[in-house]
């Protein structure tokens, strides 16, 4: 289903030609498992995503949703709920609310996303089996509430998920401990092992997530509090 918030043309259908000119349409006209394609523009109107799509911008620089609803706890620019399975992709949320709010057991994967300029929280995941995933995505300069509270990029509670897809793909290449092949020579068979494996916190901070264009680095341990403790893995 395409939207436009420039089409004046009248009957729309969602189709290319004669496009919705709100979301509210054109999450109504989409069915489960299709896309929603949002044409360059600013859209001023709270989003509430309570079914299995696709919510796709042409570009994140150029594909604004900016408007806010009533969320669950206060305005809310873009709301995903219910045992659902969502994407977005390739625009800017940016509202006087929380960016994104997830709960519900929602299940929601963000790529290329920009969080930014939202007030309270940029993103919210809560409950039990809510998870988000997030990649090449963007929290940025998230706005206080008036009375000076809040003003976090995410918040992630009540056994909820937030996986970064990029910082964990570091930290797979970074610890592992793997058996690299054998060599037979007449004293006996040598093995050989590729092994970076890291067991404590100290040594998971050091872990490099980002190498900038002037040669510095950027660490694990600069952007995530590391503890060391136990899991049950059964």
């Amino acid at each position: 289903v395409h939207v436009d918030v420039g089409y004046a043309g009248g009957e729309s259908d969602g189709s290319r030609e004669k496009p919705c000119a709100t979301t509210l349409c054109a999450v109504g006209k989409t069915k489960t498992g299709g896309r929603m394609v949002l044409a360059a523009g600013d859209y001023d109107e709270g989003v509430l995503l309570a079914k299995s799509i696709s919510l796709m911008g042409r570009c994140n620089s150029m594909v604004k949703i900016v408007g806010i609803r009533e969320g669950p706890l206060g305005p809310v620019v873009v709301e995903a709920k219910g045992n659902v399975d969502i994407t977005v992709r390739d625009l800017e949320i940016s509202g006087p609310g929380v960016g994104l709010f997830v709960y519900s057991s929602a299940r929601v994967s963000l790529e290329r996303v920009s969080l930014d300029g939202n007030r309270n929280m940029g993103l919210v995941v809560l409950q039990s089996g809510t998870s988000v995933s997030a990649s090449d995505s963007l929290i940025a300069r998230t706005e206080s509430l008036e009375d000076g509270t809040h003003g976090r990029g995410a918040q992630i509670s009540d056994s909820a998920s937030l996986t970064l897809d990029r910082v964990a793909r570091e930290i797979r290449r970074a610890a592992i401990d793997l058996p690299a092949g054998s060599l037979k020579t007449d004293a006996g068979e040598i093995l050989f092992r590729t092994t970076e494996r890291r067991d404590f916190g100290r040594e998971f901070a050091d872990i490099p997530v980002i190498s900038r264009p002037d040669g510095s680095t950027l660490r694990l341990g600069e952007i995530a509090v590391i503890t060391d403790g136990f899991a049950d893995i059964d």
